[in-house]
């Protein structure tokens, strides 16, 4: 999963055309902040969540080391725990974790949605 990345933040494009492969469920920005402008001023996705069945990975890009998988959860909790794994990891300094999780709770659900229509 993380070979195939470049070793770089992924842009918007980027992010969808994984969305397109069949090798993966669901690909997003594991939180609000996971989307910084890069030195252009283009905004690039640094932190992605990927579900692949009912499991949902959390994946972070360093500089220094590329894209890596800081967790991979169960289905028990799976995009909970990835988004907290994400956060602590980060460090970020969300004021209302409660509605990221929501967010991603929505999200999912959409996506789950849009995947029983096809």
């Amino acid at each position: 999963m993380v070979k195939g990345l470049p070793d770089r933040p992924l842009s918007y494009p980027e992010v969808e055309s994984l969305n397109q492969s069949n090798a993966i469920g669901f690909v997003f920005p594991a939180t609000p902040q996971s989307i910084q402008d890069d030195e252009d001023n283009k905004p690039r996705v640094y932190d992605l969540l990927i579900t692949s069945g009912e499991t949902v990975s959390a994946l972070v890009y360093d500089k220094d080391e590329g894209w890596k998988i800081i967790t991979e959860t169960s289905p028990d909790s799976p995009k909970e725990a990835a988004v907290n794994d994400v956060i602590a990891y980060r460090g970020y300094d969300i004021e209302d974790e409660e509605q990221v999780l929501q967010f991603v709770t929505e999200l999912y659900g959409a996506m789950d949605e849009l995947n029983e229509t096809e």
